[in-house]
């Protein structure tokens, strides 16, 4: 019997089963004790042996089954869902004193970036990264076991020409075969602020079917996206210096703009 149908056994069942093989375990060894001193059956507890060999096996499957199923299980799932969502997301952006031995200050590139999350839910959660100049984007991402929905908010004023400001880092999505859907300009309000108008930018990508379960493409995906965020972060800081610098952003050479629509 495939082991995923017992995916859709109910928790009493389950006990069932569990306790009938533990009852026949033990009757098989009681009877594999009794038979040499009961007379007349000198057979019965060589066949009780061969019986409680085979209920051990079956035991012992049957404990991989049910840890399967509770590894797979809804409650399990939810779990390792709003963990990945509420804490490994954010690891990235946690501060540490030391890496082998090697002071932070040292390793740091560019100003510090703070993250802090926002709202969530059972599958999706949102989050605000703002860098020690004060540029700041919001991102809300949703998990569905294997496929990683997310989107990013990026100040309006950049929403008219965000293939060149946003350049670089979209390349980076380009290289990894990710695409890139805009969503125009929209109005978001977090923390019961006033609504402020911002670019959305939505993104999808699919993971491996154990994703929840690996620890290590769990790592990856968070540092990844945390790269993706101080990119984003980046090119709004030199998008920001250019219009205080010039008086206006950056525009195409080509006159290649792409308007976001409302």
């Amino acid at each position: 019997m495939d082991a995923k149908k017992f995916l859709f056994l109910s928790s009493a069942q389950r006990w069932a089963i569990s306790l009938a093989l533990v009852a026949l375990i033990a009757l098989c060894i009681g009877v594999f004790l009794w038979a040499p001193r009961a007379s007349g059956l000198p057979d019965f507890g060589a066949a009780s042996l061969e019986i409680l060999k085979l209920l051990l096996t079956a035991a012992a499957a049957w404990i991989l089954v049910l840890l399967y199923a509770s590894s797979n299980s809804f409650w399990r799932i939810e779990k390792e869902t709003v963990r990945f969502l509420t804490r490994d997301l954010c690891r990235p952006s946690r501060p540490l004193a030391h890496i082998d031995g090697v002071p932070m200050a040292d390793l740091e590139a560019s100003a510090p970036v703070k993250m802090r999350r926002l709202t969530a839910e059972r599958t999706s959660v949102t989050y605000e990264v703002v860098n020690a100049e004060g540029d700041r984007i919001n991102f809300w991402c949703n998990l569905n076991v294997n496929e990683f929905a997310c989107v990013f908010m990026l100040p309006a004023e950049y929403a008219y020409n965000y293939e060149l400001v946003y350049s670089a880092t979209l390349s980076g999505f380009a290289r990894r075969g990710i695409e890139i859907t805009s969503f125009g300009i929209v109005s978001k309000s977090f923390d019961g602020q006033p609504p402020q108008r911002c670019l959305e930018l939505y993104l999808v990508r699919t993971l491996g079917p154990d994703f929840l379960f690996d620890a290590g493409a769990r790592v990856q995906l968070a540092q990844s996206l945390w790269g993706d965020l101080r990119s984003f972060l980046v090119c709004t800081a030199r998008a920001r210096q250019a219009i205080s610098a010039s008086g206006s952003v950056p525009m195409s050479e080509a006159g290649n703009v792409t308007q976001a629509h409302h």
